[in-house]
């Protein structure tokens, strides 16, 4: 499986998928159906033979909310029509329209309103979790301070990287924060998650570290951007960089400086104090919710968190 697949056609997918459902709910009679029928088949089949792949990933794989229910739709139509899956897949003119129709049909059953408001639930109560576990660890460690670091890989590398990897490579990152000194002894609370960035397209890993702020002014700052990116180099076999600072291991070993607020970077703003409870804020509230601005990943594994708590304090 391939990036094109699932950091660039998955998305374009969904956001097409999501448009449609927003239009279907506005529809008007027979023949405003037909024409939004028609206008969202003309759209897909610009890519038509990469959605037919799409549809054809692992048995592992799991699809977002809005590719879920277009798959559905695609086997039930063949399973109606009784073409042969495997056989002769195609989707083509005479068959995306029957695809769009039974998808506007589940837009409208009860099964698909208490499926979506499932999986927003799922999603806020995900969400939840993390803040009450960071607030419990706020109440021991008072006044935390929080940094983020972004991690991805050479450009090179990217359209040939598959989620099943990357996690691989995550999880072995995680095991391996525990060997370095400082994380240890003065990280109180740790958040790890995963999404997507549209320009290159690529994925990105996000750690975000929160310190006692007793040993904040100490923290050297740079000594710990070249472990972590040392670290990240080493779990991806040479393949992964720092997205702060694409160049850090390139250069020779400066001298490391304490850590001040002005110089924490967050994903969105270099340069400034992060806040993990604002930008937990930020996140998509819910597992159907489509936003440009907001790039959760549209196809994971089984099993696989794209957004995990590695560290906490117990009480």
């Amino acid at each position: 499986m391939t990036i094109h697949l699932e950091l660039d056609i998955a998305p374009r997918l969904e956001a097409d998928i999501y448009n449609l459902y927003i239009e279907a709910r506005n529809l008007r009679g027979q023949d405003g159906e037909q024409l939004c029928i028609q206008k969202f088949t003309e759209k897909l089949l610009a890519y038509s033979d990469a959605c037919q792949r799409l549809m054809h990933l692992d048995c592992n794989v799991e699809l977002s909310f809005w590719l879920t229910y277009f798959k559905q739709a695609y086997l039930t139509v063949f399973n109606k029509n009784e073409w042969h899956y495997y056989q002769d897949d195609r989707l083509d003119s005479k068959r995306l329209p029957l695809v769009v129709k039974e998808l506007l049909c589940s837009f409208n059953t009860a099964t698909f309103v208490n499926w979506m408001n499932h999986v927003n639930e799922r999603q806020r109560k995900n969400i939840d979790k993390v803040e009450r576990l960071y607030q419990a660890m706020n109440e021991i460690c008072i006044n935390p301070r929080d940094v983020c670091f972004n991690f991805g890989f050479q450009s090179v590398v990217n359209p040939y990287l598959c989620l099943e990897t990357l996690s691989k490579m995550v999880k072995q990152f995680e095991k391996r924060l525990n060997h370095l000194e400082w994380y240890r002894c003065q990280v109180c609370f740790a958040l790890r998650y995963i999404h997507r960035e549209e320009r290159i397209p690529r994925y990105v890993v996000t750690l975000c570290l929160s310190f006692d702020h007793h040993y904040f002014e100490q923290i050297r700052v740079d000594q710990i951007e070249l472990d972590l990116a040392r670290l990240w180099r080493d779990v991806t076999e040479q393949k992964g960089i720092s997205l702060d600072k694409p160049n850090l291991l390139m250069h020779h070993p400066i001298q490391a400086l304490p850590m001040q607020a002005s110089e924490t970077n967050s994903p969105e703003t270099a340069g400034t104090e992060f806040c993990l409870l604002n930008h937990l804020l930020e996140l998509p509230q819910g597992g159907s919710i489509v936003n440009d601005e907001k790039k959760a990943l549209c196809v994971t594994y089984l099993g696989f968190k794209n957004m995990s708590v590695i560290k906490k304090l117990n009480k």
